[in-house]
């Protein structure tokens, strides 16, 4: 809290009075990151089902994640956190931005709501999104890629990879 305070030119003091608590700040910062995935053109409102939307729907979550560095890794943290998060999941402020996801895979997979092979697609786009955007400084220099490929060719992977396992699991 004292950091947050330094930098935001405040005192401790005047934080905890507008928030309460450390908690409740981050409740805050949390609810910021779900509406920026519910705000998402794409990710909200993915349009029909199919190939091309699926594509668009993981390209949409990767430049998210590749453009909310900071979300990212906070989101990442509080997904790590798993035990809490589930036992209060009606209550967690990232709830409605990870239903905002589940619905555009569901949406791209022509699933029902809530089946199970779209929400796990999802989860696995958003994880190694996730994964390869906060370790990126590592993974580059372990893979040997050139700066200028690294990013575009680690979604056209994805892509394939998202598209693949639609492809198999429509054919279920």
């Amino acid at each position: 809290m004292r950091q947050i305070a330094k930098e935001a030119g405040l005192s401790s003091a005047t934080i905890l009075h507008h928030f309460g608590s450390k908690r409740e700040l981050f409740a805050v910062v949390l609810k910021h990151i779900s509406e920026s995935l519910e705000n998402n053109p794409v990710l909200s409102n993915p349009g029909a089902a199919g190939p091309d939307t699926l594509q668009a729907v993981v390209e949409a979550l990767v430049n998210w994640v590749r453009t909310h560095d900071d979300f990212a890794r906070i989101s990442m943290r509080e997904a790590l956190d798993t035990a809490e998060r589930v036992e209060n999941a009606k209550r967690w402020p990232l709830k409605a931005g990870m239903e905002t996801i589940h619905k555009a895979f569901e949406t791209a997979m022509d699933c029902q709501p809530g089946n199970l092979s779209g929400r796990m697609l999802a989860l696995q786009v958003l994880g190694a999104s996730f994964l390869f955007y906060v370790g990126e400084p590592v993974h580059r220099l372990q893979a040997g890629v050139p700066d200028a490929q690294w990013k575009d060719e680690f979604c056209r992977n994805l892509v394939d990879t998202a598209l693949r396992f639609a492809k198999m699991d429509m054919q279920k």
